[in-house]
């Protein structure tokens, strides 16, 4: 299967590029580092990513990489990154700190600790559109909620802080809930909502997939035309229908 490198009208251009990604359950590796930076850099459609289970965690240079390209993108809305091991948010934070289109982010189901939840929640005082920040089923046992509301006090966009399956005092859950009320009406500890549009079963997952559900390595090429074809989902035939370049 050739790869076009016509940047004329057709299948490749920027019409024509998949503004829906979803490569859960995909197992990615830091060789692919550079190919999923430059897919979502030179994608202006892209609205949503699913990136849930594919090992993002257990590599910090892939992990770099994609939030380095996610940080200045103008149309990308909703990134899933559940189920990945993630328990370093540096890069994360950087990328919350600088990103302004961004609107809703699941970190569901990783390996995330009380003060990388606050890290986030003080990346999150320089953004003003995040509304949505899902940290369901990770290892935040926040004591207290000073340090929490000290990190999220400059931020007046958030709407909805999923913390639930986290070892955290319910009176701790109290305080922050009475404190999003007071500022806003809204409840603040709700389930986080799925992203919009069809997702993976497991996209928002906090637990694994089941051993039937795929698993399957992205190969190159399939990495690089997945982008390229509306509706794309990572599988063979849309791959085949529309390469990237």
């Amino acid at each position: 299967m050739g790869v076009s490198c016509s940047r004329g009208a057709g299948p490749g251009t920027p019409e024509r590029k998949a503004a829906r990604v979803d490569w859960s359950e995909r197992r990615l590796c830091g060789a692919q580092a550079g190919q999923l930076a430059a897919a979502v850099e030179d994608n202006p459609r892209l609205d949503t990513l699913l990136l849930s289970w594919t090992g993002l965690g257990g590599d910090p240079a892939l992990l770099a990489a994609l939030t380095a390209a996610v940080r200045p993108h103008a149309t990308l809305h909703t990134l899933v990154l559940s189920g990945n091991g993630i328990a370093d948010v540096g890069c994360l934070a950087e990328m919350v700190r600088g990103n302004g289109s961004l609107t809703y982010l699941n970190l569901g189901g990783n390996c995330i600790d009380a003060e990388g939840c606050e890290a986030l929640l003080t990346a999150l005082q320089g953004n003003a559109v995040l509304t949505t920040l899902a940290l369901g089923g990770n290892r935040i046992a926040a004591a207290s909620p000073d340090g929490l509301l000290r990190s999220i006090g400059g931020n007046a966009a958030l709407q909805v802080l999923d913390l639930q399956r986290n070892p955290i005092d319910p009176a701790v859950l109290d305080v922050l809930e009475a404190w999003f009320a007071a500022r806003g009406g809204q409840p603040a500890l709700p389930p986080a909502p799925p992203p919009p549009g069809p997702a993976s079963p497991y996209a928002g997952a906090s637990t694994p997939p089941p051993a039937s559900a795929p698993h399957a390595p992205l190969d190159q090429e399939q990495l690089q035309l997945s982008f390229g074809s509306e509706g794309s989902g990572g599988g063979a035939a849309a791959a085949a229908a529309s390469p990237l370049l």
